[in-house]
């Protein structure tokens, strides 16, 4: 029964080792196996690495978002701030500066100074 497709000759499903038809270019068992290990070693230890630096650029958007946020409750203070002091106002009938002391004053002052050694 050449060609039968049973696998026992030449023809079409046959082989023409004699019936064996495992396929080419595979691994069988213990070999597959430690294959199938090392790859899944290989990718738990990749998980790992993204998992730790995806982390660290969380903790990084945690810190960056706590500075921005700092920073604009600072600049609503100054502008409420400054807004207050722009409503105060400003009473103009009182002078600036002080008075001059007088010379007499002065005097009296210098001679003080000169008494002392200075």
């Amino acid at each position: 029964m050449i060609g039968s497709g049973a696998g026992g000759g030449h023809g079409p499903g046959g082989s023409p080792r004699g019936g064996v038809t495992t396929p080419k270019g595979g691994t069988v068992g213990l070999f597959h196996s430690s294959s199938t290990k090392r790859k899944l070693e290989e990718l738990e230890s990749k998980y790992s690495a993204l998992k730790r630096e995806f982390e660290g650029v969380l903790q990084e958007w945690d810190a960056c978002q706590a500075r921005v946020s700092k920073v604009l409750r600072r600049l609503a203070r100054a502008e409420q701030a400054r807004d207050e002091v722009e409503e105060v106002p400003v009473q103009t009938s009182l002078p600036l500066t002080a008075p001059g002391t007088s010379t007499e004053r002065m005097a009296k002052i210098r001679e003080q100074l000169a008494a002392k050694g200075r």
